[in-house]
């Protein structure tokens, strides 16, 4: 008899759920026990949703300068308009509708391309097919051109220097600015660059702006 209570006893058990509610309401150590991950709700509404563009780019933010003005153009940012091309052939397929002047810049995971002549300016169509030839195939420290961008080429009053990057020391997005745009930032003088650590939490504020525009008297 008590061999027979004993079985019936395990055998209630086995089909009792591993998150078996407790004495005080809560579920109990079954639901630990088996691994079960809970949304944290702080985090869930930052992590795209599978197959979404906030994946792919997660996965690789080593982005070129044109898919870069592709999500401005997404979000409503002004940015020059103008297209990618990757071989001459492509270009005649586009030349047409071009509005001169236009400036051609090599598309490469580098800085310093304009002193390596992967930035020129054209002034009409012979100029752009000269041009981005020469661009195409270009060597810039290690990384061949394989497509340029085309954009108009437009007048501005003042250039300035503005970048976001991942300060691991903070654990903190980073904002660097500077007054001096239109030169390679490594040769601005540090006095000349500012810098604002934003939480990653709350994100981008006004008065981050409103900081570095102070320091650099704008």
């Amino acid at each position: 008899m008590k061999t027979t209570d004993k079985k019936r006893r395990v055998a209630e058990k086995a089909q009792e759920p591993h998150g078996r509610r407790q004495g005080n309401g809560e579920w109990g150590k079954g639901l630990r026990r088996v691994g079960a991950r809970v949304p944290n709700p702080l985090i869930a509404p930052l992590c795209p949703a599978p197959g979404s563009l906030g994946e792919a780019q997660a996965a690789d933010m080593n982005l070129f300068e044109y898919q870069g003005r592709e999500l401005y153009e997404r979000y409503g940012i002004p940015c020059a308009k103008g297209y990618v091309v990757e071989s001459m052939q492509d270009l005649e397929a586009k030349i047409a509708g071009t509005h001169f002047p236009v400036v051609v810049k090599a598309q490469v995971l580098v800085g310093g391309r304009g002193k390596a002549g992967g930035v020129k300016f054209a002034e009409n169509a012979a100029e752009l097919r000269t041009v981005t030839k020469g661009i195409l195939g270009l060597d810039i420290k290690g990384h061949i051109t394989k497509k340029v961008m085309v954009a108009q080429k437009l007048d501005f009053a003042k250039e300035y220097y503005l970048s976001f990057l991942v300060d691991r020391a903070s654990r903190k997005h980073m904002m660097i600015f500077s007054a001096d745009g239109g030169v390679e930032i490594e040769s601005v003088p540090e006095e000349r660059i500012h810098k604002v650590a934003i939480d990653p939490l709350t994100g981008f504020q006004p008065f981050h702006a409103r900081a570095v525009l102070l320091k650099s008297g704008l």
